[in-house]
């Protein structure tokens, strides 16, 4: 039954060509995955790497998801740094995924600039795929992003994912494309809402939406929403001095829970 249950894992795994959008750390998965507009997160190179061209000090962050969709097998660890320099900002981004007999490693450079109140980013990614008797390969992806402040409240971003249409393995399977346009509103220094489209190919069209409130400096409450499939998160945020710890919860309609915790340093 084990060996039965594995071998569905990695088909349907290969079937979907694998290297979905990488770890997007808790704060995001609790406002459903809707941060395409957000600036300034540790995590902004997955979901716009022109968020990133905010940050003005050194971030690092680490994720931690125990199983996805109630599978112990498939679990994903991540890590993530941005560096500020004269000249913009660096990321970069390692996470694995997976178990011993399929894994999934992605590696990411990414680079963020501002100017003139426009942010603009770009990742290259590394994808490493490895299959238990089935040998491994590994191929290269370019994602892009752009965000611009329409007033002091509102911005909007759009960002793009392997638009090289980068494939995979012996029988160039292509990996996911997908892109996002997203809105981001702050009417108070302490709310938060977001609303995203989001567009991958073979799949529908999906609006995704979330909120984030801080009832004191140190505590926020998150609440998230994905049309398509259909998903529903909640979660939480705690600073204490110069860490974040953030935790979510996502509910698959057809396909159950999955929880995440991320820890991030600022």
């Amino acid at each position: 039954m084990v060996k039965l249950v594995v071998s569905m894992i990695i088909f349907f795994s290969v079937c979907e060509c694998g290297f979905e959008k990488s770890s997007l750390g808790a704060r995001a998965y609790g406002m459903g995955c809707a941060l395409t507009a957000d600036v300034g997160d540790v995590w902004s190179i997955v979901s716009n790497p022109a968020g990133i061209a905010s940050i003005d000090n050194i971030k690092f962050g680490c994720a931690y998801t125990p199983q996805v969709l109630g599978m112990s097998e498939l679990s994903t660890q991540a890590v993530v740094g941005n560096i500020p320099v004269s000249f913009g900002v660096f990321g970069c981004l390692i996470q694995s995924y997976g178990f011993k007999m399929y894994r999934e490693i992605t590696a990411t450079i990414s680079y963020g600039a501002n100017i003139s109140a426009l942010f603009l980013g770009i990742n290259l990614n590394y994808y490493h795929l490895s299959i238990e008797r089935y040998g491994s390969n590994a191929t290269f992806g370019c994602d892009a992003g752009i965000n611009i402040p329409l007033s002091e409240k509102i911005r909007c971003g759009m960002s793009t994912r392997n638009i090289n249409s980068p494939s995979i393995g012996k029988a160039k399977e292509k990996l996911p494309q997908s892109i996002s346009l997203g809105v981001d509103y702050k009417p108070f220094d302490n709310l938060q809402i977001v609303l995203d489209a989001y567009k991958e190919t073979s799949f529908d069209p999906s609006l995704r939406t979330g909120i984030e409130y801080w009832l004191v400096d140190a505590f926020a409450i998150r609440a998230g929403l994905i049309e398509y499939p259909m998903q529903y998160s909640a979660g939480f945020g705690i600073r204490i001095s110069v860490f974040q710890i953030d935790y979510a919860s996502n509910r698959h309609i057809d396909l159950g829970w999955t929880h995440t915790i991320s820890l991030s340093f600022f």
